[in-house]
């Protein structure tokens, strides 16, 4: 396998479309929602890359960071999300590392991004434009609180969206509460996931 960051020889065929709404557009694969050991889930971030990179023109491996109205019951699963949050927290210099050096200009693209639980205002994961960006945000306690830190961050030169997450989920079970949406940070949303739809 290549190294991360290293020149790939692969290069994809993707056609643009000859559809008239479409014409000279081109359509790419890619994985915005992949998980590995940085939180919780398994394998290194350089083989979720990798693996990206033989098959996919974009990707993110996104960690779990926070979860800021976690049910403390059963408390096996509160610690079991609890160690995954502060083993990324405590790898995000690497992460970011990583995710910077899985770019190839012109091949490939790597996005930096964490995932925000909420029973309240359902999942959401925020990625930024850039293969470097601060975690800090991931501690807001509401989704306004969350969307303000980004727009701080956005005025500063860390362009980011945040993107809905289970969406197949009911609303108040960590799925999307529609009544709290924006298209502001949030130009689309996820339709499916292995989650649901």
């Amino acid at each position: 396998l290549p190294k991360i960051g290293a020149q790939m020889t692969i290069r994809r065929l993707r056609p643009t479309s000859s559809l008239e709404a479409y014409k000279g557009l081109t359509a790419f694969a890619g994985d915005l929602h992949n998980h590995c050991g940085i939180s919780y889930g398994h394998g290194s971030i350089e083989d979720a890359y990798r693996n990206a990179q033989l098959q996919l023109d974009f990707a993110s491996v996104t960690g779990h960071a926070n979860w800021h109205d976690m049910p403390a019951d059963p408390a096996h699963v509160a610690k079991y999300h609890a160690e995954g949050f502060k083993r990324l927290e405590d790898s995000w210099e690497h992460v970011q590392e990583v995710t910077e050096q899985a770019h190839i200009e012109g091949e490939f693209v790597s996005f930096l991004s964490f995932e925000w639980h909420s029973m309240t205002y359902g999942d959401h994961c925020v990625y930024y434009k850039s293969a470097r960006g601060p975690l800090a945000p991931a501690q807001a306690n509401s989704l306004e609180e969350l969307r303000t830190n980004l727009r701080n961050l956005n005025t500063n030169g860390f362009q980011s969206m945040v993107l809905p997450h289970h969406i197949g989920y009911s609303a108040g079970r960590r799925g999307i509460n529609w009544e709290t949406f924006t298209e502001e940070l949030s130009p689309v949303i996820e339709l499916v996931s292995m989650h649901g739809s």
